[in-house]
Parts: C-alpha cells; sequence; structure tokens
C-alpha cells in the first residue's frame, strides 16, 4: 500500500509543477518539490490510515450485532 500512496503522492506533485508556469517552477528548488511530495504523501497516508480505522471500527460493530442476533436466533423456542 506504501507504493500506491507513493505514486499517488508523486502524481500530485508533478501535475502540481505541470500547473505552474515555467518561469515560477525554474526558481523553485527541486528540494522544495520533495518536501510537497513528503507532505502529500503524509496526508494521504493518514486519510488511508483513518479510513481503514473507521472501517475496521464498522466491522467490529457488524460483528456485535451479528453475535447478539446468533445467540438470539440459537436459543431454544
Amino acid at each position: 500500500m506504501r507504493t500506491q500512496i507513493r505514486k499517488r503522492a508523486e502524481g500530485v506533485v508533478q501535475r502540481f509543477e505541470e500547473m505552474l508556469p515555467d518561469e515560477v517552477a525554474q526558481t523553485i528548488d527541486r528540494e522544495h518539490f520533495d518536501e510537497l511530495l513528503l507532505l502529500v504523501e503524509a496526508a494521504i497516508g493518514d486519510v488511508y490510515a483513518t479510513t481503514m480505522h473507521d472501517v475496521a471500527k464498522r466491522l467490529e460493530t457488524l460483528a456485535h450485532e451479528f453475535r447478539q442476533e446468533e445467540r438470539i436466533l440459537s436459543e431454544e423456542l
């Protein structure tokens, strides 16, 4: 997953660089684009981690509800 996040971040930075007028892009050091890449990668990684955490919490809730329903359905009539 890290590779996918990195590739997506690289795409964002590349697109940003393409949007800049040539004279502006030439005045920005490569180091600054590398820093931007790290920031974008961190932001995407944070969104990914938060999303996965939220999904895990929903799955835990669903599993809990399933166990409750199973217990009710398993009771003798």
